[in-house]
C-alpha cells in the first residue's frame, strides 16, 4: 500500500505541450496535496468482477501521463491491485457512459503505465506483455465529464 505525505508536491500531468512554433509550452499542475487524496484505494483482486458507479465520486484528476490528450474531468474511483508473480493481466470495463481505464505504478496520474477505453489486455497498445510482481492502481474516470455505473471484470493475472 502507498503512504501520501500530506504537503508533498505531486504533479498533475497536464495537456501535452505544442509543438514548436504553436505557441506557449503546457506545463503541469503541481497541487499540494496527493491526486487521489479525496479517494482512497479500494482493493481488487484477480479473478474479481467488481460493479460500481462513478456518480458522486470526487474528480480529481484530469490529465494521465500515459495518455495526456483525453480529457478525464469526470469522477474516478481508485483500485489497489497486487500481483504476487510476474504474470500477463487483463482487465475489462463496461459502461453505458464513457469511462476509462488506467493502469499506474503508483497512486499518481504521473505513474500511468497504460490506458484503455474499454480493455487493457496484455501487449496491446500501451499494456506490458507481462507485469512484473509488485501494487499497481486501476482507476476508472470519466472522459469529459462522464460519470456513471461500469461493471469491471475479467480480472485476470494468468
Amino acid at each position: 500500500m502507498a503512504v501520501w505525505v500530506l504537503g508533498s508536491a505531486w504533479v498533475n500531468a497536464g495537456p501535452p505541450s505544442p509543438r514548436a512554433g504553436a505557441g506557449p509550452a503546457v506545463t503541469a499542475t503541481p497541487t499540494s496535496y496527493p491526486p487521489f487524496a479525496d479517494n482512497p484505494p479500494r482493493p481488487l483482486a484477480c479473478g474479481a468482477e467488481v460493479s460500481d458507479s462513478t456518480v458522486g465520486a470526487p474528480a480529481q484528476v484530469t490529465y494521465y501521463a500515459c495518455r495526456p490528450d483525453w480529457v478525464e474531468s469526470g469522477p474516478e474511483h481508485l483500485y489497489a491491485l497486487t500481483l504476487g508473480a510476474d504474470q500477463p493481466l487483463t482487465i475489462t470495463l463496461d459502461a453505458v457512459v464513457d469511462l476509462d481505464l488506467f493502469l499506474l505504478s503508483a497512486p499518481a496520474p504521473g505513474a500511468c503505465i497504460a490506458a484503455g477505453d474499454r480493455y487493457l489486455r496484455p501487449g496491446e497498445g500501451q499494456m506490458p506483455a507481462t507485469l512484473p510482481a509488485g501494487d499497481y492502481y486501476v482507476v476508472v474516470d470519466g472522459y469529459e465529464g462522464a460519470a456513471g455505473h461500469g461493471l469491471m471484470a475479467g480480472i485476470n493475472a494468468v
